[in-house]
């Protein structure tokens, strides 16, 4: 606080002062707390940027004051300097006794009735007309006085204008200096690198005496002119790139939408409206809500109360709208250091979202070290899609989690219950809001977290041996019971031999050819996309070893519709591929899968891995942080009976084998508890009979769903 003090001693704290008394004016400690945690800082900002406006402003008076005494012959004293407008004039009145300046006179007189706009005025460049028509009159009284003795008063009357633009006084003598050493000097007292002393140089070149005349009675005034202007384009331009550069750390930081939008605004109008934003906007536009993104929990607000932090979503019954109470927080500076936030209630100063041990409250500042840690958030790009996810800095790997109402700090380890994966990234995302959000609309009913949902009946795509592809639909995926929508199926394809098939999301198929080319199509329900005449596109070339028989099972695509592949040099390959724009991404994953002959996506993310002997493993990519939530997580023993595994997604399994007529087997693992849906220790259930497992058989990844 000494440090702060110190810093800031020569600003006059009127800020500071004013919301130290509101502090002070509230009961209990929760407002000084806060003063003196963070206002006290946005109150200095503010006092210093209105202390910088004050002295440019006093700066300009000065000089204006300057200019007019040398422009009346008065020797400009500090004491005259520092004067108050209107006293200066009063002084001016006083030292102006001759008798022929009747006009100064009169317009001290007039300056004095009037209010500060006309003293200001007066200052800048009435008392310099004033006295120039008192000298025009002055040389016109002398009638008597020759042609030349006028001039000669005129030229003096000139230079002395000319030289009140660098604040110079002349005197007697140097206003008799000729033109050409009279310019001299002016240029010697002209600011380095001005229009003013760019002009006198470019003046003193030429050998016209015309030309010295002119820039002495007109010159200088057009090069000042635009050295004033030069000067308020500066300003303007630096202003603009402080703003430019706020709204770039405001877009970055993915938690100040309101203050990236109140810079966009600034920039859009008047250098005026750039300078308001910066002295006073900035500080205004910190307030935001926080609302869940996450399909079950759709459109709910975390609302802070005294030791409390839910999300929440009124119902506004018949009314258009309803406030959403407590929804509103200011987004500030980390307490535990720049380039992560802390999220302070406006309803309850003081107070930060921070986690007690993983449940995350809202409580007081305490001040400590520990509680500054706790109560500061890292905005990561939001884990689930558009948004922002909140890592807490204090247990990096930790982010803000909303479980039915409550919010957590958590990982999706599976290691306590609000870790677990289903819903992670989706409960782990967020939409920066503006302040006071109101709910338009009824809550839609809360349904149940990481359940498996799948509909009436899944697509599965079977490639026989003749080459035809017939659709099946299995109209019991979630329970594992015998039962097809048509048992013939339906076919939907010829000539569909020497390639592997794959299906994707959306009715996506991906086929590798043994010729290389990867070709996507896409089934709608009634037929295939045509596009260009063509039912597929080719969308990569190189992909002819997943036609054969020792890599037909290392390739994979998953509810998200990322096609993983097992590659030669024994690693996992993760590839996307963005239909709209042609473009892959593609990653080499971490760990050695040398040792699995067949891999099998089922869910986002989630891959099942056999080995040879028939060990099965679970494994689960999390692909928007690029880092594995699970490895080789032992799932059952006995699986290289199948010679094809496929998945309609929500850790539902098939497999099929050639023994009893060619049997198809259900399965459907529970993470939660790490059992089997069917008897708990993975024995499966016949679903079907005759899928011999040397047909090519896929199923849509996104049929069935945790949600």
């Amino acid at each position: 606080m000494s440090r702060l003090l110190t810093d800031v001693k020569s600003v006059p704290l009127v800020e500071v002062r004013a919301r130290a008394r509101a502090a002070l004016d509230v009961e209990g400690s929760d407002a000084a707390t806060l003063f003196i945690r963070s206002e006290i800082f946005v109150a200095v900002e503010k006092d210093e940027s209105r202390t910088r406006q004050e002295q440019l402003a006093r700066q300009l008076a000065r000089e204006a004051k300057q200019r007019a005494l040398a422009y009346l012959e008065l020797a400009a004293t500090p004491e005259l300097l520092d004067l108050p407008d209107d006293q200066f004039i009063r002084r001016v009145g006083a030292l102006m006794v001759q008798p022929w300046a009747v006009r100064v006179q009169a317009g001290v007189n007039a300056a004095l009735r009037g209010e500060a706009a006309e003293w200001k005025a007066f200052i800048e460049s009435g008392v310099i007309a004033a006295h120039r028509a008192d000298v025009d009159a002055y040389i016109q009284e002398q009638h008597d006085k020759t042609e030349a003795e006028r001039e000669a008063l005129r030229q003096k009357d000139v230079k002395r204008r000319a030289a009140s633009v660098v604040a110079w006084a002349p005197s007697e003598g140097e206003l008799t200096l000729a033109n050409d050493n009279f310019i001299r000097a002016i240029e010697e007292k002209a600011a380095a690198g001005s229009e003013v002393a760019g002009a006198a140089l470019a003046a003193l070149r030429s050998p016209q005496p015309p030309v010295w005349a002119a820039f002495i009675e007109t010159g200088i005034h057009a090069a000042s002119e635009r050295d004033k202007q030069i000067a308020l384009d500066r300003k303007a331009a630096a202003d603009r790139r402080l703003t430019s550069e706020i709204k770039a750390r405001a877009d970055n930081s993915l938690v100040h939408p309101a203050l990236s939008a109140a810079a966009a605004t600034a920039l859009a109008g008047t250098p005026g409206d750039v300078d308001l934003f910066l002295r006073a906007g900035q500080f205004d536009a910190l307030t935001q809500s926080l609302r869940t993104t996450s399909p079950n929990r759709k459109g709910w607000w975390v609302q802070s109360g005294p030791g409390v932090a839910a999300v929440n979503h009124p119902d506004p019954g018949s009314a258009a709208s309803v406030p959403v109470a407590d929804a509103t927080w200011k987004v500030v500076d980390g307490l535990a250091g720049e380039g992560c936030h802390s999220l302070e209630s406006t309803g309850h100063p003081g107070h930060y979202l921070r986690p007690v041990g993983f449940r995350v409250q809202l409580q007081p500042s305490d001040g400590s070290t520990e509680f500054k840690n706790a109560a500061t958030w890292c905005a990561k790009k939001g884990l689930g899609g558009p948004g922002v996810s909140l890592e807490a800095k204090a247990q990096p790997g930790r982010y803000l989690r909303h479980l039915g109402t409550e919010l957590w700090i958590a990982d999706n380890s599976g290691a306590n219950a609000h870790d677990r994966a289903c819903g992670y990234q989706d409960n782990t995302t967020w939409q920066v809001d503006g302040p006071d959000p109101k709910a338009t609309k009824r809550p839609d009913p809360v349904r149940a977290e990481c359940v498996a949902e799948c509909p009436q009946a899944v697509s599965t795509y079977v490639v026989r041996n003749d080459g035809q592809l017939r659709q099946y639909q299995h109209a019991d995926p979630l329970n594992g019971g015998f039962t097809w929508v048509d048992g013939a199926g339906k076919e939907i394809g010829q000539g569909w031999l020497g390639a592997r098939t794959v299906a994707g999301p959306d009715g996506v198929v991906y086929v590798a050819v043994d010729n290389g080319e990867l070709r996507r199509f896409r089934w709608n329900g009634t037929g295939w996309d045509v596009t260009d005449g063509a039912q597929y596109k080719v969308i990569d070339r190189g992909w002819e070893r997943y036609a054969t028989a020792a890599y037909r099972n290392r390739i994979t695509v998953d509810t998200r519709g990322d096609i993983y592949t097992v590659e030669p040099d024994g690693r996992l390959h993760w590839r996307s591929y963005q239909p709209a724009t042609g473009s892959w991404e593609h990653r080499t994953l971490d760990g050695d899968w040398s040792g699995y002959d067949l891999i099998v996506a089922a869910g986002t993310g989630v891959i099942y891995a056999r080995t040879p002997a028939g060990a099965l493993f679970r494994h689960h990519y999390d692909a928007a942080r690029n880092q594995w939530a699970q490895q080789a997580k032992p799932a059952g023993y006995g699986w290289q009976m199948f010679s094809s595994m496929f998945s309609a997604g929500a850790d539902i399994l098939y497999g099929a084998h050639g023994g009893n007529g060619g049997e198809l087997l259900w399965y459907r693992y529970l993470p939660a508890t790490e059992t089997w849906a069917d008897t708990g220790s993975g024995t499966g259930r016949v679903v079907g009979t005759g899928w011999y497992g040397e047909y090519n058989l896929t199923a849509a990844p996104d049929a069935c769903r945790l949600n």
